[in-house]
């Protein structure tokens, strides 16, 4: 883990656990928006979690695990 590259690649895992975990209380937050509000929430949340979990899956393949 004392690759710059790789203490990179962990915080932006870990900034992109947070937004998506943001993303995702969103959604719970617009519920009484109308379903219009909800599916683009729900988009964007959707977003928020492919991003994070294709970073996981990067620091996976180097054998890093978040802690």
């Amino acid at each position: 883990m004392n690759h710059p590259a790789h203490a990179d690649l962990l915080n932006r895992y870990r900034k992109a656990a947070a937004e998506a975990a943001q993303k995702e209380q969103l959604v719970r937050v617009v519920a009484a928006k109308g379903p219009r509000a909800i599916a683009l929430a729900s988009e964007t949340a959707a977003k928020a979690v492919r991003r994070r979990k294709v970073l996981e899956t990067q620091l996976e393949q180097l054998g890093i695990e978040e802690r």
